[in-house]
């Protein structure tokens, strides 16, 4: 079960195509818990940039997801390597989400930009599949030849 070495996780899903999530490790669990799967670290950091902490912890909370309907399952985990400590800029005194400030502060995760980027590549392609089809039909049936997407 991932829950035993998340310490603590922030899902993102608004105005996005899929649901995400942001997943800070717990720091008396989480080096034991890789390490028993094959896995180890000397720290958080460590792990947060290790491709195989990150795709067992995947493979876990997509295996915990099974039971949610497929809008409402986290699809992509970035695993961050810092501590989110209460009172300080991610959670409140009593431990609650600051979710506007963590999404502030790790908007530029590269994960984070991958997903919007490709959201907005696919959009954009089918898009432009959707045009481009329907300028051809338009111009075959007129005889001229259809401009080129920059405008030429």
């Amino acid at each position: 079960m991932p829950t035993q070495a998340i310490g603590q996780a922030c899902t993102v899903g608004d105005q996005r195509p899929f649901v995400s999530a942001l997943v800070v490790l717990d720091p008396e669990v989480a080096l034991g818990w890789f390490a028993e799967r094959g896995i180890e670290a000397g720290s958080l950091a460590e792990l947060a940039d290790d491709t195989r902490a990150h795709d067992e912890l995947q493979r876990a909370v997509d295996e915990a997801m099974t039971r949610f309907s497929n809008v409402e399952r986290v699809k992509k985990v970035t695993l961050l390597g810092d501590e989110w400590l209460p009172d300080g800029d991610e959670l409140t005194p009593t431990s609650k989400l600051k979710r506007r400030s963590i999404l502030a502060k790790y908007a530029d995760t590269k994960e984070a930009q991958d997903a919007c980027l490709q959201a907005i590549r696919d959009r954009q392609a089918v898009n432009r599949i959707w045009s481009d089809q329907i300028g051809v039909w338009a111009y075959e049936a007129s005889g001229l030849t259809p401009p080129t997407l920059d405008g030429r």
